[in-house]
C-alpha cells in the first residue's frame, strides 16, 4: 500500500492556491492532520471533520477570514475565524520549521 505524498506537514507556513475562491493568496500555519469526524478547533469552535475523501489540515490564518456558521448545510451568521481545516492539495509550502 503507497502512502500519498502530502505538500505539507505542522509547522510549515503556507500560502493558499487554485481554488478559486477568496481564500487563494491567504497564508497561514499548519498545525496538524484534521480529524476525520467532528471535533472542536484550537479556538473551541466546532468543525464537521476532515472525512475520509481527500488529507486536510487544521490550520492558523495569518489574518483573520470571515467563516459561514450554521446547522445542516444552513448558514445562519457569520464569524472572523483564526482557524480552519485546509485540503493539503490546496497548500503551497513557502517555508518549514528549521530542524532542531
Amino acid at each position: 500500500m503507497s502512502k500519498t505524498q502530502l505538500n505539507c506537514k505542522p509547522g510549515d507556513r503556507a500560502v493558499v492556491e487554485g481554488t478559486n475562491t477568496e481564500g487563494d493568496g491567504r497564508t497561514l500555519t499548519v498545525l496538524h492532520r484534521a480529524p476525520q469526524k467532528r471535533f472542536r478547533l484550537p479556538d473551541g469552535q466546532w468543525n464537521i471533520g476532515a472525512g475520509t475523501d481527500v488529507p486536510k489540515w487544521v490550520v492558523q490564518l495569518d489574518k483573520p477570514a470571515q467563516a459561514p456558521l450554521g446547522i445542516g448545510g444552513a448558514i445562519f451568521w457569520q464569524r472572523a475565524a483564526t482557524y480552519g481545516v485546509v485540503r493539503d492539495s490546496a497548500l503551497r509550502p513557502i517555508s518549514t520549521p528549521e530542524a532542531a
